[in-house]
């Protein structure tokens, strides 16, 4: 995968973040970084805020990528590394799914 379609998704992941953080209290804003935990106990959201993250993430990535994904699957709880782990981990998955 090139540079510009990474780059390109992490754009899209953190225009989605902004939306979220507009929508959420300061308490629960998300840092725009790879290194961000989205889903655990060290995460700032919880499973309702993570959702609504990942439906706004799909949005983003449909809209750019002209290409429908759907980021909680079957598909995407078998992974090796959870994908909602990080927002490195989910960048990579989406990645991915765009192949």
């Amino acid at each position: 995968m090139n540079k510009v379609m990474i780059n390109t998704v992490y754009t899209q992941i953190y225009l989605a973040i902004e939306d979220f953080n507009q929508s959420v209290d300061y308490s629960e804003h998300l840092v725009k970084s790879p290194d961000t935990i989205l889903y655990g106990k060290e995460s700032g959201i919880g499973s309702l805020g993570l959702v609504t993250l990942l439906i706004l993430i799909e949005s983003k990535i449909t809209e750019h990528f002209k290409e429908n994904i759907d980021l909680v699957s079957e598909h995407s709880f078998k992974q090796e590394i959870n994908p909602f782990s990080s927002i490195k981990n989910l960048a990579e998955y989406i990645i991915e799914l765009l192949k």
